[in-house]
């Protein structure tokens, strides 16, 4: 087993998937940043005969892939918010970014269905941060002090403290539904204040787990790679965060915590 980690998603991918190519191995397993870019690299994987599963992105019409039903995620969020907000209420999106197809669909879904279940809600506005913490902040303080009537944000970015963090220091924590799709320790006490509603979890713990078990049932006994395989998101909520083992992660058990974000793993 080779762990091959980036500085943080997106850095360097390329030229590290490129390496462990490279090394005659048999499989890899990847988060891709920027699919675009890694594509040629799949493709020449796949045509040495190595295995290529992609964790929560595919990056390759060629490639298996592990993931949520981002499809389903956004209307989650959508119904989950819809039930949170007054009806006709007016809310926002903040992404991280926005050619991320699994962002885009997350986005779409959600605004398509927010609108149906809040009687005639609007989404104001869907803003991108670029994974970039001050700018989420920014971008989120100067968002509710321009529109006071503002009643939730659905976080489609990896990290939503930034957002939690502006609408504290506004005094508008459990004013403003919050609605998220990561899980974190940090979360927690935002969880227990109320800043945050509920969460639609992803479980990228899960995702690994099953890639993990996808190709060393390929490698060790001949068994096809699915193609896809969708993995059921989880709501979290104040009542059951508690008992979600990234709540609970503590440094040193194994399990990459917050912002260290890589999942580059070869087989």
């Amino acid at each position: 087993m080779i762990h091959r980690p980036t500085v943080r998603l997106g850095v360097e991918e390329v030229e590290t998937l490129s390496q462990l190519v490279e090394l005659g191995i048999q499989a890899i397993i990847i988060t891709p940043r920027d699919p675009a870019k890694l594509t040629p690299i799949i493709d020449a994987a796949e045509e040495k005969n190595i295995r290529v599963v992609c964790v929560d992105t595919p990056a390759s019409r060629r490639s298996a892939v592990v993931c949520i039903n981002t499809e389903v995620s956004g209307k989650l969020a959508a119904e989950l918010m819809s039930s949170f907000v007054a009806r006709k209420s007016t809310v926002a999106v903040l992404t991280g970014m926005l050619n991320i197809n699994a962002h885009a669909k997350m986005i779409r879904s959600f605004c398509e269905l927010y609108p149906q279940l809040s009687d005639g809600g609007e989404v104001l506005k869907v803003i991108e941060a670029s994974e970039d913490e001050e700018e989420a902040f920014q971008k989120s303080y100067l968002l509710l002090k321009e529109f006071k009537s503002l009643a939730g944000i659905y976080v489609t970015a990896v990290n939503c403290l930034p957002v939690c963090r502006a609408l504290c220091a506004l005094g508008l924590s459990g004013k403003v539904a919050l609605v998220t799709s990561d899980l974190f320790r940090g979360m927690a006490p935002y969880f227990e204040k109320g800043t945050i509603r509920a969460s639609v979890h992803g479980r990228p713990f899960v995702q690994g787990q099953v890639a993990m078990r996808m190709v060393i049932d390929n490698v060790l006994n001949g068994r096809p790679l699915q193609r896809v395989r969708y993995i059921s998101p989880h709501i979290i909520l104040r009542s059951n965060f508690h008992l979600c083992r990234e709540i609970h992660h503590v440094e040193g058990d194994g399990e990459l915590d917050f912002p260290s974000l890589t999942k580059l793993s070869v087989w």
